[in-house]
This record gives C-alpha cells, sequence and structure tokens, in this order.
C-alpha cells in the first residue's frame, strides 16, 4: 500500500537513478516529505511512523535472549571497529572526553561512542523488537500526496539499505533527518533546546525559538505514532521498548557522524546521541549514571585538567543560581532579544 512498484533502476560509479511508478497521480501533487508544510509533515510523521510497525512489521518477530551490545552491533556494524571507521572515532575523540561524561551546549550528557564500546552495558539479555527496517528514511524519501482529501496518501522509495534488524532504527533515522536538515548551520545550543522541550512534559514548547514550535511538534509525532503501537500491540512492555528506542538514537547519531556531512551537522548529530545516551544510562542503568557523575564530581578541583576534561569540571562547579539566569534570558535565544558578553580582559598572546 505504501511501496511504489519500482520499474527501472540504472547506476553508474557515483549515482543511482530509481524509476518509481505511482499509479494514477498527479506529478505536481506527489512530492517528497521536505516540501510538505509543517503542518502537513507532523500529520505524515505520526501516520509513516505507526505504519512502519503495524503495516511493514506486522510480523515482527521478539527476541527474549538478546542483549544491548548485540542490538547496537546490528545496526552499526563496522563502525564501531576504530580501524574500520577511524574519522567517526577521530572526530569524536575530538570533540569530547574519552570518558562517559561529556559537556555539551552546558548540559552534562553521556559519550555515545564511550556507551557502545565500554563495559558499561552489561551483557544480559533483554527483550528486542526485530523486523524490517528501512535503513534511509528521510523526508526525502517518503513521497506524500499534498492534494490528497483525507490527507494520508505516502509512498516509502529507495529501500536499498532495507534489511531485518532491531526496529526502531527508522524512527530515530527520521528524527535525526528532520532536526539536522532544521537546524542546518546552527549551534548545539538549539538541537538541545529542542530535545529539552520534545521530553519535557507540560508546554516547554513555548520555551524553544518560534522557529523551533513546528519541528518539535514533528517529533512529538512520530513518537506518537510508535507509542500507539506500543500500546496496543506491546502494552506489558514498555520497559524494553523505551530502551531499544534510546539505543536506536544512539545507534543512528554515530552514523550520521561518520557520514560525510559538514562539520557543523556532525555536531549537531553528535549531540544528538550524548542527550540519548544519558538517558539510555538514566533510565536503564541508573547506577552506572550515578557512578559517572560522582566520579566527574570527585575530580580534584587542583589537578591539571584539559580539553573536554577541563570543560566538564568547569560546568560541574557552575554555581546554583545559573539555571534560573539561563531560563530568565529565554536560554539566551536570538529571537527573543540582543545578548551581549561581558567579560574580562584577554590575553592576546593566549592560544584561544
Amino acid at each position: 500500500q505504501h511501496i511504489p512498484k519500482l520499474v527501472h533502476h540504472a547506476e553508474d560509479e557515483s549515482c543511482v537513478g530509481l524509476l518509481y511508478e505511482i499509479a494514477g497521480q498527479s506529478l505536481t501533487a506527489v512530492v517528497t516529505a521536505d516540501s510538505v508544510e509543517a503542518g502537513a509533515l507532523q500529520r505524515y510523521g505520526r501516520l509513516v511512523s505507526g505504519a512502519l510497525l503495524t503495516h511493514l512489521n506486522s510480523q515482527y518477530e521478539i527476541d527474549l535472549e538478546s542483549s544491548a551490545k548485540a542490538i547496537l552491533k546490528s545496526w552499526l556494524g563496522y563502525r564501531l571497529d576504530s580501524k574500520e571507521a577511524p574519522v567517526l572515532h577521530s572526530f569524536i575523540a575530538d570533540e569530547l572526553a574519552s570518558d562517559g561524561i561529556v559537556i555539551v551546549a552546558g548540559r552534562i550528557l553521556a559519550n555515545p561512542l564511550w556507551l557502545c564500546t565500554s563495559d558499561a552495558l552489561q551483557d544480559a539479555n533483554c527483550v528486542c523488537f526485530s523486523g524490517l527496517i528501512h535503513g534511509d528514511l528521510h523526508p526525502g524519501n517518503i513521497m506524500v500526496d499534498r492534494q490528497s482529501s483525507t490527507g494520508d496518501l505516502f509512498w516509502l522509495i529507495d529501500f536499498a539499505l532495507s534489511r531485518q534488524a532491531p526496529l526502531f532504527y527508522d524512527h530515530a533515522y527520521l528524527e535525526l533527518a528532520l532536526l539536522v536538515n532544521t537546524l542546518d548551520g546552527l549551534g548545539k545550543e538549539r538541537m538541545i533546546g529542542v530535545l529539552d522541550a520534545l521530553e519535557s512534559p507540560g508546554d516547554r514548547v513555548l520555551t524553544v525559538p518560534v522557529a523551533d514550535v513546528g519541528l518539535v511538534d514533528c517529533l512529538k509525532s512520530i513518537r506518537a505514532g510508535s507509542d500507539e503501537w506500543q500500546t496496543s500491540k506491546e502494552r506489558l512492555r514498555r520497559d524494553p521498548y523505551i530502551a531499544q528506542q534510546l539505543l536506536a538514537r544512539v545507534a543512528v547519531a554515530l552514523n550520521w557522524v561518520n557520514k560525510p556531512i559538514t562539520v557543523e551537522n556532525k555536531r549537531l548529530a553528535l549531540a544528538y546521541g550524548c542527550w540519548s545516551a544519558k538517558r539510555y544510562l538514566e533510565t536503564c542503568y541508573p547506577a552506572t549514571w550515578k557512578a559517572l557523575l560522582q566520579r566527574a564530581e570527585s575530580r580534584a578541583p587542583s589537578a591539571p585538567l584539559e580539553g573536554s576534561a577541563k570543560r566538564t569540571q568547569a560546568v560541574l562547579e557552575l554555581p546554583a543560581a545559573w539555571p534560573a539566569l539561563w531560563e530568565d534570558c529565554a536560554r539566551f535565544d536570538e529571537s527573543n532579544a540582543t545578548y551581549v558578553l561581558v567579560t574580562g580582559s584577554i590575553d592576546r598572546d593566549q592560544n584561544l
């Protein structure tokens, strides 16, 4: 119902062309999902999210003896090996400390690559939902009929990377694609602000810049679509459902950091991964997360710190008044006001 017929394909060393048939549809009405306005994208996000589970994976499988490491390995493969993915590992090493605790946009988060490659994930049995994943589900691979009277006609294209794997990877991939495309060229602070609003109860969406409100609503609709599936099909497995979703977001982030995209967008993807890694540890391994925080806080202030470790120490020592100031200044949102940084003198000989 949502997969058009592939009529023909051609490829050379650099490009692949795919010709699909969507019978009876207009060439002007059928467009990619990144061509529609936010309200329509919000509606389609929920529909696609649900269809990935109820239609594409009506015959999903449950493995009661899987593990977090096995699930991540299935999604990430060679990317977990520093020798096979040196660019990914080098970039994260330059951006973050090698320890589990990192600081991103003033927030204490977790290093996603450290989470995947360390012994933090105990190899205990856990539930894994498996099925068919698209593998590259971004808005450009979703075709919609923008003139549909019901607003529910859509098709998924480009299944070149489709395979059997743990579920929810497509949901996380679509989330991050929307985030990176919308926040392209903006700072990590905007990414963290959107994620904060997305997961906070109440009307926290009102605290994000006006330009990001539609984005938050779209992401909420994607999550609502999969939540409806869980409530209907796996009501008694809420915990493993949440755990696998968070792992999927970690894996997708590392996948995007490994892509040949701009450094700014790699940093956006990495911020998404850091946020998700922290949420996974907080939710599934609270004792491990608490131990990481205690270890970071116990570092002696007089000890020589460099790079990310120094930034971590600085944030851990922020005065209690800072969170209140952050909120009072609307998180320094440039759409609300203009802000001036007042600082002491700068040593121009210092290597900044």
